[in-house]
């Protein structure tokens, strides 16, 4: 009788050690699923914030020759007398569909020109001294790609290629928080050579 009661005393025990360790087993099963989530729910936001983010120029701090890049079509006229060629076409799509809008080219700069308006469109920095100021940094043919690091964002996604021998990096920014508009950055082995502004397609 005694070894019977020692018995069932035995199995017992044993049967509540075990289910203390599938009870441990399962709380660091638990833990470790939590944990993976958290994981992966960082490297998400950190992948995304890579891809989707680009830093601000605003457009309205912009300045060409002490005007913003959208001059009224008058003092434009008075600053800009001469030019390479003005060439004129009809948009077939976006804000200024069907309108007449003339394009202004003068050494290696462009102009939009409408009724009201001449909107800068582009700067190649190797056919001319122009530059671009605004509050954080001065573009001209001797910006070096250096000083954009510090906009973090758009330099993270910047896009590389080849042309022959050449170096190219392609810069983006935003010109205003939620706008389709994008100002891009073209560097040479380098060097600054263009500014161009840019829409999403329509």
């Amino acid at each position: 009788m005694e070894n019977l009661f020692k018995k069932i005393i035995l199995i017992a025990f044993t049967i509540s050690l075990v289910s203390c360790k599938i009870k441990d087993s399962n709380d660091h099963i638990k833990e470790s699923l939590n944990t993976t989530k958290i994981v992966n729910s960082i490297k998400k936001e950190k992948t995304t914030t890579k891809k989707n983010i680009l830093d601000i120029l605003d457009v309205d701090s912009i300045k060409i020759k002490g005007f913003k890049t959208n001059i009224n079509i008058e003092k434009f006229k008075l600053n800009w007398k001469n030019s390479d060629s003005i060439r004129t076409y009809i948009p077939d799509c976006g804000p200024m569909e069907g309108k007449k809008i003339k394009e202004f080219y003068f050494r290696g700069t462009i102009f939009e020109l409408s009724d009201k308006k001449a909107n800068l469109k582009e700067v190649d920095f190797t056919k001319n001294d122009n530059e671009i100021k605004h509050p954080r940094i001065i573009l001209n043919r001797h910006t070096s790609i250096k000083q954009i690091k510090k906009f973090k964002n758009s330099f993270l996604n910047r896009k590389e290629y080849n042309i022959r021998t050449d170096k190219y990096v392609k810069i983006k920014f935003l010109t205003k928080e939620g706008w389709d508009d994008r100002i891009i950055l073209v560097f040479k082995n380098g060097m600054l050579v263009e500014l161009y502004f840019s829409d999403l397609p329509c």
